[in-house]
């Protein structure tokens, strides 16, 4: 899911539609459920009622939130959300009867908002995040935008942005990252987070949030500092790679930096899959990193390995991170002896 209400140029500040009507019933009715496990076939009836009744209000240009891969998202009011499909009728026909509850699989999760509240037919109710801005470059931007817009936007409006999140948010993700990795729901399946769009992580006021679905997949442990990496310095839209980031490094740096010290607080695997190197080599080669993506890795695996306390470890690592943006190689290879020999 991509969404924002942070457009790229300054416009005139916009008026806020009142909403009134089934929609806002609607709302009122949601709300009502949203922290049930099961429901009355009563309180069935009546929310498919209201939702039929609500979903051409719903479907409309005021209302409209933003577009991603898979749908566009609608506001029902300040708490939900619709994702309605890109590509399929949406009407009172096939919202039908098939009502079913979310089942709060992710309810652990401190971060994310992906998890559908209901659905109905095709179409999935989600909480509404709010006023918000999506990592890299918000789609509904970027197919519009010429290269030189795009490095503007990415080195001037989404590095210095995402630069200025506190550590402990970006601790937060990780975490739920690790989390996410210790769930299975089933034997020899594993949920994954789904890292093809870096407008899957948004910004609201100073919190990251992931939004869209998780996959289930064979492989364990795919929620790593890689996959962090791929969402937030590797891409800028779904297909597009970012670009250098021009006078934008050293807010770029620091975002490698609170990736790299939340993955290590929270415990994350690096570079699970092969996947995850080519992210490494990639956003390591666009901060200027002149060391290689291997000799990064095993470093800090090393740290993992030969330093149990982990707030000294942090420390540790903090320092080699620095170490490798001022370029003082030999300075450092003193200390790294020191700490590995």
């Amino acid at each position: 899911m991509q969404i924002t209400n942070t457009p790229f140029s300054q416009p005139l500040r916009p008026v806020r539609p009142v909403f009134r009507g089934p929609a806002k019933e609607l709302g009122k009715s949601l709300n009502d459920v949203f922290q049930k496990t099961t429901i009355t076939p009563e309180e069935k009836t009546a929310l498919i009622d209201k939702f039929c009744n609500a979903i051409r209000e719903i479907i409309s240009p005021e209302r409209f939130i933003g577009g991603g891969c898979n749908g566009s998202v609608y506001k029902i009011d300040d708490k939900f959300v619709a994702k309605i499909p890109k590509y399929e009728a949406v009407n009172q026909n096939t919202l039908g009867q098939n009502l079913e509850l979310g089942n709060n699989v992710f309810k652990s999760l401190k971060t994310y908002f992906g998890e559908k509240v209901l659905s109905l037919g095709n179409v999935s109710v989600l909480r509404n995040i709010g006023e918000h801005t999506p990592a890299g470059i918000p789609e509904t931007l970027l197919k519009s935008m010429r290269l030189d817009l795009i490095k503007d936007y990415y080195a001037g409006t989404y590095l210095p942005r995402f630069a200025s999140v506190p550590q402990s948010s970006y601790t937060k993700v990780a975490q739920d990252f690790a989390i996410l990795n210790k769930l299975s729901p089933a034997q020899r399946r594993y949920y994954s987070f789904d890292a093809n769009n870096p407008n899957n992580i948004v910004l609201s006021g100073k919190r990251l949030i992931l939004t869209d679905q998780i996959n289930v997949i064979g492989k364990p442990e795919t929620n790593s500092t890689g996959k962090l990496l791929e969402l937030l310095l590797v891409q800028v839209g779904y297909g597009y790679n970012a670009p250098k980031p021009g006078e934008g490094l050293k807010d770029a740096r620091t975002i490698l930096k609170k990736i790299i010290l939340a993955a290590e607080k929270a415990g994350l695997p690096h570079n699970p899959q092969i996947k995850d190197d080519a992210s490494w080599e990639f956003a390591l080669r666009n901060c200027s990193v002149k060391k290689g993506y291997a000799e990064v890795l095993s470093m800090l695996n090393k740290f993992r390995e030969k330093i149990p306390d982990k707030a000294q470890r942090l420390k540790e690592i903090e320092g080699y991170i620095d170490e490798l943006f001022s370029a003082q190689e030999e300075a450092f290879g003193v200390q790294k002896n020191r700490l590995f020999r």
